[in-house]
Formats: C-alpha cells, sequence, structure tokens
C-alpha cells in the first residue's frame, strides 16, 4: 500500500487571478531547469532529458481506431500542459481552451487521478475512461503523465534552489 501524505501542503494557486501561478515564462524546464541540472548533476540532467523526450516523442501517429496518419503532438502536448498546469505550472504561451474538448474529459479526468492518487487507479479506470483510446495508447497517456509529473517537481525544486542560493 502506498503511503498516505497526510497534512502534506500542496501549493495552492487561483486560476481566476492567477496569484501563485508558476509561469513557465519565469522559470521553464527548457531554460532554467536542465541547465541547472546540468550545472550541478549533468549525467541526471542528460538522462531526464532524454526520457521526457523519448516518452513525448513516443507516437504511431494513430489516434483510437482510425488507421490514418494523425499528427498526435497536439494530443500529447496537451497532457503534458495538462498535468502541469494540475500542479499550478502555467505555459502562457499555450492555449488551453483544446483540453476543454467534451470528447477529452474522460481522459483528463484520468490523468488527474493518475497523477494526483496514482493509488486509486484501478483496472476500470484504465479501460473504462474512454473509448476514444486503445489500450496501448493509454499506457502512453500514463507515461506522459507522469513524466510530465516528474518534470512539474523538479521545476518545483530546481527554482527552490534557484531561489536559496540567489539569497545566500
Amino acid at each position: 500500500m502506498a503511503p498516505r501524505f497526510v497534512g502534506a501542503v500542496m501549493p495552492t494557486w487561483t486560476f481566476k487571478t492567477g496569484e501563485g501561478v508558476f509561469r513557465t515564462q519565469t522559470f521553464s524546464w527548457k531554460d532554467h531547469g536542465y541547465l541547472l541540472m546540468q550545472k550541478y548533476f549533468s549525467s541526471a540532467a542528460e538522462c531526464l532529458e532524454a526520457q521526457f523526450n523519448l516518452v513525448f516523442a513516443l507516437t504511431y501517429n494513430e489516434l483510437g481506431s482510425t488507421s490514418e496518419a494523425i499528427d498526435t503532438e497536439v494530443f500529447r502536448q496537451a497532457a503534458w500542459f495538462y498535468v502541469h498546469r494540475v500542479f499550478g505550472i502555467c505555459h502562457d504561451d499555450y492555449d488551453y481552451s483544446w483540453l476543454n474538448n467534451k470528447e477529452l474529459r474522460p481522459v483528463k479526468a484520468f490523468i488527474k487521478k493518475v497523477v494526483c492518487t496514482p493509488e486509486a487507479v484501478t483496472q476500470e479506470d484504465f479501460v473504462g475512461s474512454t473509448s476514444m483510446l486503445r489500450n496501448d495508447e493509454m499506457c502512453h497517456v500514463v507515461l506522459l503523465a507522469l513524466e510530465a509529473r516528474k518534470q512539474a517537481a523538479l521545476m518545483y525544486f530546481l527554482h527552490a534552489l534557484t531561489d536559496f542560493v540567489t539569497s545566500a
């Protein structure tokens, strides 16, 4: 059984006012986090970057039951950025309206459950969250969600490290 983080304090933010939102224009993985990791732990930075890129790039260029070639980058980016948004990270240059597509709501709910309460995910969640995606695509959604969550956590840590180092 996974440990419960009773009393853990998560960052809070207000979507309407943007208070407490972690903006990638101020601190992003690509422009700040990766470079900071390179400075302190270069081998880990390279492995993490390779892992993020590999999971993001995985595709058969298909979506659901269609066999025609489709560019799935929009979907993959939406899943990645949705996870970041769940954890308070806002990509100011991204149009989040695509995420509100009615057909994607079950996928969004599944992604949120995977990244917020992974111990509660059941086989029914995996199989029944949408008829839009095949099982192998749902596996990819899980990989995308978990890598995006890892990146979000690293961004918070590295931003705090930057604040600590510059204030000392």
